[in-house]
């Protein structure tokens, strides 16, 4: 159910069904509601601040040089989806690879470069870089979710100046909701197959005082399934533990001060909690043509939990007519242990690699050990990694002879970023007997298997100008980083 109220709302009566929507691919049901005799709107207030955005528009999507599209809130709503890779599915040019089917883990390309983990794509929310360390170790396993989203820009040409570190492939650039004008509160939810659950809450208003305009926003995505896979049995396995649970609450403060010239302040608080019972580990094509929705038995203890903070505070001035300056910022901090499946062996014999198990290249007898069905050993991993990021950039906007027959449009700034990555792993080895039942547990201690760190500290500058002469646009310009970054290995020495 969908409900969307502000105070320009009049209930004059109970709620009206407005539609009944059902989605055969999931089975999902959908429905929104709209409250009857609503009155005509009253003119809308002037925006306390616009969202940092790549493009602004569809219609300035169409405008642009290179190849751009612009999602809005009225597309993804339409589709019901929080998966990033069915929207990006309806813009040309964009390649995804599927991995969980409900796209908690994207790998997204632009231009035709590697899809793996967004590694050469700029990902950003509200203008700000939103990968874990996107200099140290951009491949990490967290990307905003579509799902809380009023809008996501995507560019695939013509961002090489303006915006990086990835300046080959594009960038995806995530709106989250902003701050209403009005007391407005929305929510939608919905329930499907799988156990599945999705609820998008928010409550804001802006207000006016003597000491300025002051907003707020305060919202609540929550979204969880249990899986569509199915673990073999054995004992002690909880067969239908496949699925996730997201919930991430965010909110907005805003002020714009009584000052002869444009003034205004943003915060943001947004907060991810976030576990998946997913796994690495495939299986042979035999089966794979029998079942694909088949788990071994021991992917069982695979599960990755994470932890997302992100915050920034952004201030945006007008000293002049025709001069914007935006400054802002930011911090992120992310953390994550994939504990999965990593290697198997036989009783008495030594650890092989998955991909050469499930290729055959061992035989049978180690297949078996992963459906349970064979006594042997498994190993899982704590892939337990930290990230952070935090910086401030500052940018500037300059109209120079709109009235001309040649007018520019002269931008340009400058960021100051640090991140770093930190990895803490070791390895537990479980004994099995031939039925699958779990018989000992062995634990690594802590940082055996991989204690390294990794940090970057990089400064951005550019300048690009718009020339415009009639019919023809012209936009040259420059951009200059410079890195450094440092590597530690504590177990190694190097």
């Amino acid at each position: 159910m969908k409900l969307r109220l502000n105070r320009n709302n009049v209930v004059a009566g109970a709620f009206v069904l407005a539609g009944l929507g059902i989605s055969t691919l999931n089975a999902q049901v959908v429905t929104d509601a709209t409250v009857a005799g609503a009155q005509p709107a009253e003119a809308a207030r002037e925006t306390v601040m616009s969202t940092v955005t790549v493009l602004g528009s569809a219609e300035a999507a169409r405008e642009m040089p290179g190849s751009a599209a612009y999602l809005d809130e009225e597309s993804i709503d339409m589709l019901s989806t929080t998966d990033i890779n069915q929207l990006l599915r309806r813009v040309p040019g964009v390649y995804v690879r599927e991995e969980d089917g409900y796209g908690n883990f994207p790998n997204i390309s632009l231009r035709g470069v590697t899809t793996v983990r967004n590694t050469r794509i700029t990902v950003m929310e509200d203008g700000v870089l939103s990968a874990p360390a996107p200099y140290s170790d951009p491949a990490a396993y967290y990307t905003p979710a579509v799902g809380r989203m009023a809008g996501v820009e995507i560019l695939k040409a013509s961002s090489q100046v303006k915006y990086g570190p990835q300046v080959s492939g594009g960038v995806i650039n995530y709106l989250s909701t902003p701050i209403p004008m009005d007391l407005s509160f929305y929510s939608k939810n919905y329930y499907g197959t799988d156990n599945e659950f999705f609820s998008h809450s928010y409550f804001g208003d802006t207000v006016d005082t003597d000491y300025g305009q002051f907003g707020f926003l305060a919202e609540l995505f929550y979204h969880r399934a249990d899986g569509f896979k199915t673990i073999d049995a054995a004992p002690g396995v909880n067969r239908d533990a496949t699925g996730f649970e997201r919930i991430e609450p965010m909110i907005k403060l805003s002020w714009l001060p009584p000052t002869p010239f444009y003034n205004s302040f943003e915060f943001k608080f947004g907060y991810t909690d976030f576990e998946a019972d997913e796994t690495y580990l495939g299986l042979t094509e035999d089966d794979f043509r029998s079942n694909p929705y088949r788990r071994y038995a021991a992917t069982r203890f695979d599960t990755i939990p994470t932890e997302q903070y992100r915050t920034y505070l952004r201030h945006v001035m007008e000293p002049v007519d025709g001069l914007f300056i935006t400054t802002t910022g930011y911090y992120n901090y992310f953390k994550r242990n994939w504990f999965k499946l990593n290697e198997a062996a036989l009783t008495g014999g030594s650890n092989q690699s998955l991909s050469e198990i499930l290729a055959g290249e061992h035989g049978t007898e180690l297949i078996d050990v992963l459906k349970g069905q064979a006594a042997g050993t498994f190993t899982n991993r704590a892939n337990n990694r930290s990230y952070e990021a935090y910086g401030v950039e500052q940018s500037f906007s300059l109209e120079l002879g709109a009235e001309s027959a040649v007018s520019h449009t002269l931008e340009g700034g400058w960021r100051l970023h640090r991140d770093s990555s930190s990895r803490f792993q070791n390895e537990t080895r479980y004994t099995q007997d031939s039925s699958g039942g779990i018989t000992g547990r062995s634990v690594g201690a802590p940082g055996s298997q991989d204690n390294r760190s990794e940090e970057s500290t990089a400064i951005a500058l550019w300048v690009q100008d718009t020339i415009r002469a009639g019919n023809w646009e012209f936009r040259p310009g420059i951009r200059y980083e410079h890195v450094e970054g440092k590597f530690n290995n504590v177990r190694t020495g190097d």
